[in-house]
C-alpha cells in the first residue's frame, strides 16, 4: 500500500546518513534504541510552530529510534525512561534525525500504530439496526465507560504529523536558506471545508431534508452518503439534491458492519449489487459504515472505479476500530490511485456519545477548525440524520449553529468531497 501526500518533494531531500559528505539533512539509522515507542516531543523554539503552545505536550507514535551519535544543537528531543534522548541534532550545515521522518509519517498515515478488532456483534445472524437508535447509544456509552485511555493520537486535536511536516520543512528551510511556501490550494484559499452526512436507516433518509433546507438557506454544497440495499430509496429527493449542487456517495450495501470482514466471494457480490446504484447516480465516492477499514477495502475501491474513498479519521476514540485510532493528518492523500479523505471534525454520533450539549459540540467543532485553518488543512465534518442523532430539531442546532459559525469565512474553500477528490489527484499526481 503506497501512500502520497502533498510534501512527497520535500521528503525526497532527506538522506540515509553517510550519503554525502556535505550540507543537507539526513537520517542515522546506526543502532537502533527503542522499537514501537510513544514519545512526547520536546521542541526547540526556533522550530516551534505557532499552533503549538511552548509547554504543549504533543506525543507521536515512532517506530524506530536510532541512538544519537552527532554532538550539536538539539533541535527536538525526548524523555523517554527517564532519559532525554536527542530526536534532531544540528551540526554546523547537516541536520541529523535520529528517526526517520518519512517513514514515521507514512507509519502513522497507514494506521500501523494499533491493531482493529472486529466487533463480536458482527458475528450476529441479524442486523444489529433491529435494536432503536436510542439503545444502541446506551449500549455505546456502557461499553466506552470501560475502556482505558491512551494518550496516542490525542483528541479530539490530533498535531503529530502535521508537526512532523513542519520540522522537517524547517530544517530544509535552515539548511538551503530559504523559505518554503506551499500552496496547496487554489482561489487564495487558506483551507477547505466539506460538509458530509451517512445516511445509515429509512428514518434517517426520511429526514434528509430538514438538513439540507438549512444548508440552502447559507448556499452550501454538501455530500450524502447513502446505503444501496438497507432502505427505500427516493431518487426524486437525491437528483433534488444533486441540482443544488450536493453529492451523493456509497455507505455500503446494507450496513451491517461486516463488509471488510466477509471472504472474497461475499465481498464482490456486495460490490457489484452496489455497481448499480453507483451508476445510476455517477457516484465517484464511498465511505465505509461505522468507518471499518483495511488495505484490501481500500484495493477493492480503486479495482471497482471509485475516485476516492472516506472511512478514515484524522482521529477518533470510542470507536468501533480501537480505543484510539486515525491516520494523524487533516490533509487528503492518495493510497495508491485511489484518493483518501479523512474526516478530521468529530462526528456528531461521537459527541453525543459523550453526553456533549449543543454549545460543546459547536465549541468543540469551532477549535479543531481553528487549528486545520492555521495549517491549512480540511475540515470534513459528518453529521447523521438520525432522529437519535443530529435529525431532530434539538441536535440539529449544533450544526445550524456550526454553519453560521463558517458561512462568512471567504479565506474557506467550501465544496463537496467528489470536487476536493479531483482536485487533489491532480494535484498529487503533479507534485510527482
Amino acid at each position: 500500500m503506497a501512500i502520497k501526500d502533498f510534501w512527497e518533494r520535500y521528503y525526497r531531500k532527506v538522506k540515509p546518513l553517510g550519503e554525502g559528505n556535505g550540507h543537507g539533512v539526513f537520517v542515522n539509522k546506526n543502532t537502533v534504541l527503542y522499537r514501537n515507542t510513544t514519545a512526547r516531543l520536546i521542541l526547540n523554539p526556533k522550530i516551534r510552530p505557532e499552533w503549538v503552545k511552548e509547554k504543549e505536550h504533543i506525543h507521536v507514535f515512532i517506530p524506530k529510534i536510532y541512538r544519537n551519535e552527532t554532538k550539536g544543537e538539539v533541535l527536538l528531543h525526548s524523555r523517554i525512561r527517564n532519559q532525554d534522548i536527542p530526536l534532531i541534532v544540528k551540526k554546523g550545515n547537516r541536520i541529523i534525525f535520529n528517526f526517520d521522518p518519512v517513514e514515521t509519517i507514512k507509519f502513522l498515515m497507514k494506521e500501523r500504530y494499533y491493531r482493529p478488532k472486529r466487533r463480536l456483534y458482527t458475528y450476529l445472524p441479524v442486523h444489529f439496526h433491529i435494536l432503536p437508535g436510542s439503545s444502541r447509544k446506551l449500549m455505546k456509552k456502557i461499553l466506552f465507560m470501560f475502556r482505558k485511555e491512551k494518550n496516542f493520537p490525542s483528541w479530539p486535536v490530533e498535531k503529530s504529523v502535521e508537526l512532523l511536516r513542519h520540522v522537517l520543512l524547517k530544517c530544509i528551510e535552515a539548511i538551503e536558506g530559504r523559505k518554503i511556501k506551499l500552496d496547496i490550494w487554489p482561489k487564495n484559499k487558506k483551507y477547505v471545508i466539506c460538509l458530509s452526512h451517512d445516511v445509515e436507516t429509512g428514518g434517517g433518509f426520511k429526514r434528509i431534508p430538514l438538513i439540507s433546507k438549512i444548508e440552502r438557506k447559507y448556499s452550501l454544497v454538501s455530500s450524502w452518503s447513502i446505503v444501496s440495499n438497507h432502505y427505500k430509496i427516493d431518487f426524486r429527493l437525491l437528483d433534488s439534491l444533486i441540482k443544488k449542487g450536493d453529492e451523493i456517495l456509497l455507505h455500503g450495501y446494507n450496513h451491517d458492519n461486516k463488509l471488510i470482514s466477509l471472504d472474497d466471494k461475499k465481498i464482490e457480490k456486495r460490490f457489484n449489487s452496489m455497481a448499480r446504484l453507483k451508476e445510476k447516480l455517477k457516484i465517484k465516492g464511498f465511505r465505509s459504515p461505522c468507518l471499518l477499514r483495511s488495505e484490501r477495502l481500500y484495493s477493492l475501491l480503486e479495482k471497482n472505479g471509485y475516485l476516492y474513498d472516506s472511512s478514515s479519521v484524522d482521529t477518533e476514540k470510542d470507536s468501533q476500530i480501537s480505543e484510539r485510532n486515525g491516520c494523524c493528518t487533516v490533509f487528503p492523500y492518495m493510497i495508491d490511485g485511489l484518493v483518501e479523505i479523512p474526516l478530521t471534525l468529530p462526528q456528531d454520533a461521537r459527541l453525543l456519545f459523550r453526553s456533549y450539549n449543543m454549545e460543546k459540540m459547536v465549541k468543540t467543532w469551532a477549535n479543531k477548525l481553528e487549528f486545520i485553518k492555521k495549517v491549512g488543512g480540511v475540515a470534513v465534518i459528518n453529521t447523521h440524520p438520525e432522529s437519535h442523532l443530529s435529525g431532530n430539531r434539538k441536535n440539529l442546532k449544533a450544526y445550524h449553529d456550526f454553519l453560521k459559525y463558517i458561512r462568512n469565512d471567504r479565506s474557506a474553500w467550501v465544496i463537496t468531497m467528489k470536487e476536493l477528490a479531483e482536485y487533489s489527484k491532480q494535484k498529487l499526481i503533479k507534485t510527482h
